[in-house]
């Protein structure tokens, strides 16, 4: 009867999963006050209060705050290698008040219950009433044990006082008190693994640590350490539990009863299935070329020629200058999506066009030159986006500072798709966002399956035999579900890259023709003027067809050889021109652009996923080792 009893549950948490609406904060969300003070006791449990003033958007229509604590996460090694255990951390006592006035009704609830991110969220708010003034403050009080650790013999508090997935924080404070005083202190403000000094890091007379930063973007964590005395708190190590996501006993036994069953039809499933996908995925998916016409060549002006569907093996040649085309244009040819490498090679192609400089160095930044130098279509409206012709005196933008980097990556997607649709590359176009990982079907094809087991093992407890024949009637449907799904899903991603037009499949097999041409050539079998850039010329286009590490190491020769200058060129801007460097300093800057064309929610939804990467029971924020989102806690915030 137990193990019907979890099965019952399962099945009711399975249907709430189709029925849950998660909530959405506000993305323009902003933390006007985080202000924290922490007082250790000699049992290990940090009791903490925290005061938040909290902006919402205008005319925002938000019922309050949303704050979500984490309580469990994977543990990980100093080399970030996964233990095969979780770290707790038990929160209790919670509690809130609105000074402001603002509905403090407070719900908890665990989201991600059973896997190994796990958070307590608190919402505090009336559904309702909504809030009508600008901001609203709240004081949040709770009490948490499991943030001491003793990495080396040194015990210390590491904690996340914020975490990555919180809007932006104008101002943030740390006040803690532990027993025996401060013996040391640390504190750090920018992304998962980074280190960026706090505004204040200080130690009273009396051993007490305050901590201080100011402007905390999306994505930063404000971590500090706090050295004890030795001995002074109990309860000194990290408390940890076996991988929560790992099947016991009763699943296994029940897993292994249909197995057999799963495992006879799903091959006689697999003979018919996969072969039908297979011929959807040859009718939809082979590109289309030119039949009377050598790859890469298009037909004259004004004369036509016949398509026909592309052989594979045809031997693309070898392409020793690149098409005429943008690097942009190209990556998307070759790939059927625009990725944000292409972005950075755009952003590059403009540097090197000189219409802006590159700072690589620690601080990536773009500076407007020449507007005019901008050559191509994209290359112009990227340009815009970054410097729209109505800003003045705003010419050098940081690349973590500013928004303007989302509608970067966005005018380059909308440049190379109307190149496509001007050009007719397609005979059908790809479908972006479509890969071989579609997260809703298989979450919701999960819960289906899990479902439809729980409804099997509830029919033979209830029914007896009529239950085992139902069950065995639905165990032979399952495999060739599974056969089917799976299939669907790679016909599916093989469908969204797209079918090539027969003009479509000679631009793409020029470009094809000189990524080849990038990534054999020799540099003493490369031909070109002297006094020629040809290091900058061919960059971005290394760049987009990611074989920058390889271009840079030719021209590295050819700077051996007395071909090319040693000195840096005009467009890069940083802390000092070395080839050898600047592979790790490109990758650095593509990183960089990725990060910053990619919005941040500072929402939260019915399942819970921490970013903070490097919750680890063993790294320490001393002995040089202190990081931003090295410690325990940390979470989410925003409205709701």
């Amino acid at each position: 009867m137990r193990a019907l009893r979890w099965l019952i549950a399962l099945l009711i948490a399975g249907s709430w999963l189709f029925v849950a609406t998660p909530a959405q904060a506000a993305g323009d969300d902003t933390v006007d006050r985080f202000d924290v003070s922490a007082r250790l006791d000699a049992d290990g449990y940090l009791q903490v209060t925290e005061t938040i003033v909290l902006r919402f958007g205008a005319s925002s229509g938000r019922h309050g705050l949303q704050r979500t604590l984490t309580v469990r996460e994977p543990d990980r090694d100093q080399a970030g290698n996964d233990t095969g255990m979780d770290m707790v951390l038990k929160v209790d006592e919670v509690s809130v008040t609105s000074p402001s006035g603002a509905s403090d009704q407070t719900q908890l609830t665990y989201e991600g219950q059973g896997t190994r991110t796990e958070g307590l969220r608190i919402r505090v708010g009336d559904p309702n009433r909504t809030i009508t003034d600008p901001t609203a403050t709240y004081v949040i009080s709770y009490r948490v044990l499991g943030l001491v650790r003793s990495p080396g013999g040194v015990d210390q508090l590491y904690w996340d006082v914020t975490g990555s997935g919180m809007p932006r924080i104008v101002a943030a404070s740390a006040h803690v008190v532990v027993p025996g005083g401060a013996q040391q202190v640390f504190c750090s403000a920018a992304r998962p693994g980074l280190t960026q000094d706090c505004k204040t890091v200080t130690r009273t007379p009396d051993g007490t640590a305050q901590f201080a930063a100011d402007d905390i973007t999306p994505g930063e964590v404000m971590t500090v350490g706090v050295g004890l005395v030795p001995g002074m708190v109990k309860n000194n190590t990290p408390i940890l539990e076996p991988d929560a996501t790992k099947a016991n006993e009763e699943q296994l036994a029940v897993a292994g009863a249909f197995g057999f069953w799963s495992l006879v039809l799903s091959t006689l499933a697999a003979l018919v299935v996969p072969f039908i996908g297979w011929r959807r995925i040859r009718r939809d998916t082979t590109d289309f070329r030119f039949a009377d016409l050598p790859p890469g060549v298009l037909p004259a002006a004004g004369e036509s020629n016949q398509e026909t569907r592309s052989d594979p093996r045809i031997e693309i040649p070898v392409a020793f200058s690149p098409p005429a085309l943008s690097v942009s244009e190209a990556g998307y040819l070759a790939d059927g999506k625009t990725e944000v490498r292409d972005t950075a090679a755009t952003l590059v192609s403009l540097a090197v066009q000189g219409a802006v400089r590159l700072n690589l160095s620690k601080t990536k930044s773009v500076e407007l030159v020449d507007r005019s130098r901008a050559s191509g279509r994209i290359e112009k409206a990227v340009l815009r986006a970054l410097f729209p012709n109505k800003s003045k005196g705003n010419t050098t933008l940081e690349l973590g500072q500013s928004w303007r980097f989302n509608n970067v990556h966005s005018a380059v997607t909308n440049g190379v798709e109307l190149s496509s649709r001007q050009g007719q590359w397609w005979a059908r176009e790809p479908v972006a966002g479509q890969g071989w990982v579609d997260l809703d079907a298989i979450i919701k094809a999960i819960v289906g399956g899990v479902m439809i087991i729980v409804v099997a093992a509830i029919a033979v407890v209830f029914l007896g035999t009529f239950g085992v024949g139902v069950v065995l009637v639905a165990a032979g449907t399952i495999p060739f579900l599974v056969v089917g799904f799976v299939t669907w899903l790679v016909v599916r991603a093989k469908r969204a890259k797209g079918q090539r037009s027969g003009v479509g499949r000679a631009l793409t097999d020029q470009v094809v023709g000189f990524r080849t041409y990038l990534a054999t050539a020799e540099a003493e079998q490369l031909q070109f003027e002297e006094g020629e850039d040809i290091f900058s010329k061919y960059l971005p286009w290394a760049i987009a067809f990611g074989l920058t590490e390889r271009w840079t190491q030719v021209c590295r020769r050819l700077v051996d050889l007395g071909r090319l200058p040693a000195e840096a060129p005009a467009w890069y801007a940083g802390a000092g021109w070395d080839l050898s460097q600047l592979t790790g300093e490109l990758n650095d800057f593509g990183n960089s652009v990725d990060a910053a064309s990619t919005p941040i929610s500072s929402g939260s939804s019915s399942s819970y996923s921490s970013s903070d990467s490097g919750f680890g029971s063993s790294s320490s924020a001393f002995d040089g080792g202190g990081f931003s989102g090295g410690g325990g806690g940390g979470g989410d915030l925003g409205s709701w």
